[in-house]
């Protein structure tokens, strides 16, 4: 069969026209494959360092140690619930003393530094309502003119915060080992403070009995009966510094 020329010429036009459209999406294929593959993300070389996402949040982890330290304020007092011959009721032997120091050193990491943290407690300055109940204390009970000194090591804070608190209410441990009348034991004190940007106080309370440690159960004239525990308090201010 034959066609005319010029619809032969415009068969012609037509595949000139396919055949260049066809090579121009190749061409377009081509350079995209090839900016698309510039683009990526080369593989990260063993040695290339990654950063690391912020520990904490709003709030920058300390840099180095953190020393709470017992200020002169700070108050020691034992009670031990007594009977006594003129009373009709039992009521509570009290004796204190401000011979109180010592210091506790957080690590970086929140942890404690027991080798540096301890608190000493001058039983030779405690002092009740009467003189008699002081010199049992002194020369027979705790023997302080012997064992001058109640010594804690600290070792643990369960409860508390790190970073210390800036602000506000905490309740937490401390757990440690107590040395009273050359005997050491394990202890926990129940503590409740408040706290500042540089401070913090409050209370720290413990218990334990006269066989604990040794000690004798004090007996004096005026004193009918005295109960096997004795309790431990500590009102104390103590001081925050970074190192």
């Amino acid at each position: 069969m034959s066609y005319p020329t010029d619809h032969l010429g415009h068969y012609a036009a037509i595949s000139r026209n396919f055949y260049c459209l066809l090579a121009g999406i190749l061409v377009l294929l081509t350079v995209g494959c090839g900016a698309t593959a510039s683009t990526q993300v080369p593989p990260r070389s063993p040695n290339t360092p990654t950063s690391s996402p912020t520990a904490l949040t709003g709030e920058s982890k300390p840099s180095g140690i953190v020393k709470v330290e017992i200020q002169d304020e700070t108050v020691a007092r034992y009670l031990v619930r007594e009977q006594l011959a003129r009373l009709d009721f039992p009521n509570d032997a009290v004796g204190e003393t401000s011979g109180v120091a010592g210091q506790i050193i957080f690590n970086p990491d929140g942890e404690i530094n027991s080798d540096a943290s301890k608190i000493t407690v001058d039983l030779r300055s405690l002092k009740s309502d009467k003189d008699r109940r002081d010199r049992f204390l002194r020369t027979r009970s705790l023997e302080s003119d012997v064992f001058p000194t109640a010594e804690f090591v600290v070792k643990e804070v369960p409860g508390l915060e790190w970073p210390l608190p800036k602000e506000g209410e905490a309740s937490f441990q401390i757990v440690g080992d107590m040395t009273v009348h050359g005997f050491t034991r394990p202890i926990i004190w129940e503590v409740t403070a408040q706290f500042s940007e540089d401070s913090f106080s409050g209370v720290a309370k413990t218990s334990f009995t006269f066989d604990d440690f040794d000690i004798d159960v004090p007996k004096v004239r005026i004193v009918l009966s005295v109960e096997e525990t004795m309790r431990f308090e500590l009102d104390f201010l103590a001081s925050i510094t970074s190192e």
